[in-house]
């Protein structure tokens, strides 16, 4: 390994994302150890004649790495959504919601993201990522064409519908559909049967 101290670097920048999952540690820490070690940097540059100059700057380089890696995932943190809602499933909610992306219709469905505004006339707060996938499905009495064509990037739509929370992981090894919407950024899945 001491010929590739790429190795090393990486192996301690994984550490700071394990030691940051780990211990969660706020924003001051992580500011407070960098600005820390820039200015100790700093200083070495300025005190040419040191005992152990080599081993301070690799030390140096593998505490950067331990850094970063803990600050990337404090960054990723940022975008991950939780669901905002207490209960797993809510019932025939009147919703009202702006447009954000509409994927192709398939067959049966139309499916759009949605920043969600309102939830039987409450208002939404700022705190919560109100991102939304929605399935529009079609019944007996509507057209999910017609639905397709005059919706726009944009719009405010209001509807009836179904709240629900994504499946999460049940058994071991099964796919978290749950953690996978919310590292995307959406909290949760909206479906609706009447248009």
């Amino acid at each position: 390994m001491s010929k590739f101290p790429i190795i090393k670097i990486v192996l301690f920048y994984c550490g700071g994302i394990l030691l940051q999952e780990l211990f969660n540690f706020p924003i001051t820490i992580l500011v407070t150890a960098s600005i820390l070690v820039f200015l100790f940097t700093l200083i070495l540059l300025f005190i040419p004649n040191l005992v152990n100059q080599k081993f301070i700057q690799v030390s140096l380089i593998y505490l950067v790495s331990v850094l970063l890696g803990s600050i990337s995932l404090y960054i990723q943190g940022f975008e991950k959504a939780e669901y905002p809602f207490d209960v797993p499933k809510i019932n025939n909610v009147q919703i009202l919601g702006k447009v954000k992306e509409i994927d192709l219709i398939k067959k049966n469905k139309v499916s759009l993201t949605l920043n969600l505004e309102r939830v039987n006339s409450q208002e939404l707060s700022e705190l919560y990522n109100t991102e939304f996938i929605c399935n529009f499905y079609k019944d007996t009495t509507n057209s999910v064409k017609k639905f397709y064509d005059e919706i726009k990037i944009g719009n405010s739509i209001q509807f009836t519908g179904t709240i629900v929370k994504a499946r999460d992981e049940r058994n071991p090894g099964e796919f978290n559909y749950e953690n996978y919407l919310n590292n995307k950024g959406i909290a949760g899945l909206i479906n609706i049967y009447k248009i």
